[in-house]
């Protein structure tokens, strides 16, 4: 079975009662349509995830990241392939914010929010790992 190498931002936002990270809703007859997931997009032959992760954040968001470190990459297992799912923790540069250009709508969410939201399944593992690190 092929494994897919996919990466994705979390994105914090520094905030009074600790940071809010970014939530992107899926558009509807997407995979996980209407499902929340961190943004990104498959690493490309010959392109590391660092570069990557930056790259699909302009193209879906419109903004720059500065991916500041990787978490645990989390393998997720689909009926015709396995994705391994590259997160890294990410700041926003201050010169644009971020826009919805391939999702429904985006929000930066609090922790009690996150965990309300309905997250793609592979997703769902990278947030128990920044919630775990924000308690």
């Amino acid at each position: 079975m092929n494994t897919l190498d996919v990466c994705c931002a979390l994105i914090e936002l520094p905030a009074a009662r600790g940071p809010l990270l970014l939530g992107a809703k899926k558009k509807t007859g997407q995979s996980n349509g209407l499902l929340y997931e961190f943004p990104g997009g498959k690493v490309e032959p010959g392109e590391n995830a660092r570069h990557a992760v930056i790259r699909e954040i302009r193209e879906e968001l419109g903004c720059t990241v500065f991916p500041v470190r990787m978490l645990t990459p989390v393998r997720h297992r689909e009926p015709e392939r396995i994705i391994r799912l590259i997160p890294f923790l990410c700041r926003l540069e201050l010169c644009a914010l971020p826009r919805p250009l391939e999702h429904e709508n985006l929000g930066f969410f609090s922790r009690r929010t996150l965990e309300e939201l309905p997250w793609a399944p592979a997703d769902r593992l990278v947030l128990k790992e920044w919630l775990e690190e924000h308690r």
